[in-house]
C-alpha cells in the first residue's frame, strides 16, 4: 500500500512539473540572435471541432527563418505534425483531422525549421473537440475585418445630429 500511495505522489507530481514546463508559453520564443516567434492563435481557451477549419497565427520577428514547423502536443506528448514546413508568413490554414481525439489538453508549438531555439507554445490548453458539438467561445481573428471603436456603447445620440463612427 504504502509503494503505490508514494508511486502516486511522483506520478502527480511529476506530471504537475511536466506540464509546467511543457511550453509556458510566456510568448517570449525567443532564440540566439535576437529573434523570436509567438503563437497567437489558438492560444488557450478556444474550442475546434474535428473536421473544421481554423487559421493558425503566430507572430515571428528578427531571423527566425524563412519557414517553420507546426507541432500538436496533447498533454505532455508529440501527437502530429501539423505541418512540416510551411512558410513563415504567420498564418497556416488547418483542417483538424475527424479521427483527431477529444481532449481539452491540447498545445500547438511552433518552431522554425532552421533553428528550433526559436519555437512557442500556445499558452494554455485549447479543447478539440467531436464535429458538431456546439462550442463557446473567442471567435478567430478574421481576415478582412472591420473592428467598431465607436460606437462602442452607451453613447446617446440625438436624432439628425452628426456623428463619426471609427
Amino acid at each position: 500500500m504504502r509503494t503505490s500511495h508514494s508511486l502516486r505522489l511522483f506520478c502527480i507530481l511529476f506530471l504537475t512539473f511536466s506540464l509546467a514546463d511543457c511550453g509556458s508559453g510566456s510568448g517570449s520564443g525567443a532564440g540566439e540572435g535576437g529573434g523570436s516567434i509567438t503563437v497567437t492563435y489558438p492560444n488557450g481557451g478556444e474550442i475546434w471541432n474535428n473536421g473544421s477549419r481554423y487559421t493558425i497565427r503566430w507572430d515571428a520577428l528578427g531571423s527566425t527563418g524563412s519557414s517553420v514547423r507546426i507541432e500538436l502536443y496533447e498533454s505532455l506528448f508529440h501527437d502530429q505534425d501539423i505541418a512540416g514546413s510551411t512558410a513563415n508568413d504567420g498564418t497556416h490554414i488547418v483542417t483538424v483531422p475527424s479521427d483527431t481525439a477529444e481532449s481539452s489538453w491540447y498545445k500547438l508549438r511552433i518552431l522554425s525549421t532552421t533553428n528550433d531555439s526559436y519555437s512557442d507554445y500556445s499558452d494554455e490548453f485549447f479543447t478539440i473537440a467531436p464535429a458538431g458539438t456546439e462550442t463557446v467561445t473567442e471567435t478567430e481573428p478574421q481576415a478582412n475585418s472591420i473592428t467598431v471603436t465607436s460606437p462602442n456603447g452607451g453613447e446617446i445620440w440625438e436624432p439628425g445630429s452628426t456623428q463619426t463612427i471609427a
